[in-house]
């Protein structure tokens, strides 16, 4: 069997870049399903998980202690996600919100801004150059 020729890097399709959907991007009808499952667990004092390695790193991180004891009792919050508590995830929360509000102004300004000249435009970025 002939082994295939090498593409050149200038040939090659460029890959496709998956993003993790987080819970901004999340659905009405999963965000109901979560809170089902949520419920059940609490009834019957059980967790469910996805795979093995969900259940397994679970496992693992309540051995050593990082599982909040809210969790362990079953009274977490209906929309608080399991697992080890990650003190980095409110300042990456805060920072996407901030985020998000910043550019929900910038499209209202740009939306509201008189509509200037081509010739206003030019003396504008002057000024700003200077």
């Amino acid at each position: 069997m002939k082994m295939a020729e090498p593409v050149k890097k200038k040939d090659r399709k460029t890959p496709v870049k998956y993003e993790l959907a987080d819970s901004d991007d999340e659905e009405d009808d999963t965000v109901e399903t979560r809170k089902s499952v949520k419920t059940a667990e609490k009834a019957l004092r059980k967790r469910f998980f996805i795979n093995a390695r969900e259940k397994r790193d679970y496992g693992k991180a309540m051995a050593e202690g990082r599982i909040s004891e809210k969790q362990l009792d079953f009274r977490e919050d209906d929309d608080e996600e399991l697992g080890p508590v990650d003190p980095s995830k409110k300042a990456k929360e805060a920072a996407k919100k901030a985020a998000k509000v910043a550019a929900l102004k910038q499209k209202i300004a740009e939306r509201d801004a008189p509509k200037l000249t081509p010739e206003q435009l030019k003396e504008k970025k002057k000024h700003e150059h200077e």
